[in-house]
């Protein structure tokens, strides 16, 4: 009788871990918490004639998720997200609908033009770690800038193809509070934003 209890229990044991194991994988995941940017556009002059093209990011940046940095390793933050991609919302904020297609009447021009069009390339969005603990917020960006002159003969000439350098911009953040990590990045973003655009507009007047 006793030969044949010992199997039973052990069976029982191995059927209550299994129940167990199972309770734990359905257990609900820890709630994210999704925040989103809000650029200042009063901070961002867009310049006359020059229209946002695409923006483009890192593979690692094409995500919701907040990406984490320490050194070379890189992680996912563990509570929040963004409500999209941070290039989508940066096109969405950026990208106004009479900024994506940008069309002149040639018949309208005064004089020679300067049209251009902008792709950016976004090399940062991440927090990162440093090594005595504490965290920043960092943005950087680079650009692609497309001039083409407009003559007065409504001609249009070769479009003179610029690279623009990478615009960084990093803040303190030393916080998980999810309005401070929205606050900072949307501050990190529009000063980079801001400063591609005023090189782009440099740029367009001397070519």
């Amino acid at each position: 009788m006793w030969i044949i209890q010992r199997p039973i229990r052990a069976a029982l044991c191995i059927l209550c871990l299994g129940l167990i194991s199972a309770c734990a994988l359905l257990k609900k995941p820890i709630p994210l918490t999704q925040i989103q940017l809000a650029l200042d556009n009063q901070q961002i002059s867009w310049p006359s004639g020059i229209s946002l093209g695409s923006i483009q990011s890192r593979a690692v940046l094409r995500t919701d998720r907040v990406i984490v940095t320490r050194g070379a390793l890189v992680m996912q933050h563990e509570g929040l997200r963004w409500t999209s991609a941070p290039e989508v919302q940066l096109v969405e904020q950026i990208g106004m609908p009479g900024m994506l297609t940008h069309r002149v009447d040639l018949s309208l021009v005064q004089g020679p033009s300067k049209l251009a069009r902008i792709d950016v390339w976004l090399n940062e969005f991440n927090v990162a770690v440093m090594p005595d603990g504490t965290s920043l917020a960092i943005v950087s960006a680079a650009a692609t800038l497309k001039c083409t002159t407009v003559q007065t003969t409504g001609s249009i000439a070769e479009p003179a193809i610029e690279k623009l350098p990478l615009m960084r911009a990093t803040l303190p953040l030393n916080s998980t509070d999810p309005q401070r990590v929205s606050k900072r990045f949307s501050e990190a973003a529009t000063i980079a934003f801001s400063q591609l655009l005023t090189s782009a507009a440099l740029i367009c007047r001397t070519r």
